[in-house]
């Protein structure tokens, strides 16, 4: 019979727990947005849009190394989580 560790176990609740509560309130907070300016009076539905036009308009270049960096930071993330299963 394998050991039970009472710790990788509530490790693993946790993480499902956490999960979880992320994805629940990322959906709702999606489906908040994608509804946000529909039937809203004019005004509204223009910040909408402005919001989105300059989201759009935003430079990439200037987020690159941000970007790379988490790139990175992920990837040994991943090598860590790796080297822990083994």
């Amino acid at each position: 019979m394998p050991d039970f560790d009472l710790f990788d176990f509530y490790r693993f609740i946790l993480t499902v727990l956490v999960a979880s509560y992320t994805v629940v309130k990322l959906a709702c907070f999606m489906w908040r947005w994608q509804s946000f300016g529909v039937d809203d009076p004019r005004g509204v539905g223009l910040l909408r849009r402005y919001l989105i036009v300059q989201l759009l308009r935003t430079r990439l270049r200037r987020f690159m190394p941000d970007v790379a960096v988490i790139g990175i930071l992920l990837i040994v993330l991943l090598l860590l989580i790796g080297a822990h299963w083994r």
